[in-house]
């Protein structure tokens, strides 16, 4: 079976996310980013072969839109908090666990 790519699985959402980028609209594109990561890693997750490396990149991308938003930091803490679990799933644990700790710090939780 042929893998289709995922902007051919959600094309509403990837258009969502552009205009909301053109907009300036920074925090509503970090949820719709989150939707994306989520959903891709859902339909595609279960073919294992070369799971981290096809996904990753919409969990970077989720922290790094949240990074843009300084006055929110509930939001880039649960973006950490995804790719954390991302992260422990690939087996990646180190850097899952830098993660889950930033967010906890976000969120000043002892």
């Amino acid at each position: 079976m042929r893998e289709m790519p995922f902007s051919t699985l959600c094309p509403g959402s990837k258009r969502r996310a552009a205009g909301l980028s053109e907009a300036g609209r920074l925090p509503e594109l970090v949820d719709v980013q989150r939707r994306i990561s989520i959903r891709a890693a859902l339909r595609e997750g279960g073919r294992p072969y070369q799971f981290g490396e096809r996904f990753k990149p919409y969990f970077d991308e989720g922290v790094a839109f949240a990074r843009r938003l300084p006055d929110d930091p509930a939001r880039l803490a649960r973006a950490l908090t995804d790719r954390s679990m991302f992260l422990v799933a690939t087996r990646t644990f180190e850097p899952a666990r830098a993660d889950f700790a930033e967010a906890v710090a976000l969120l000043h939780i002892p």
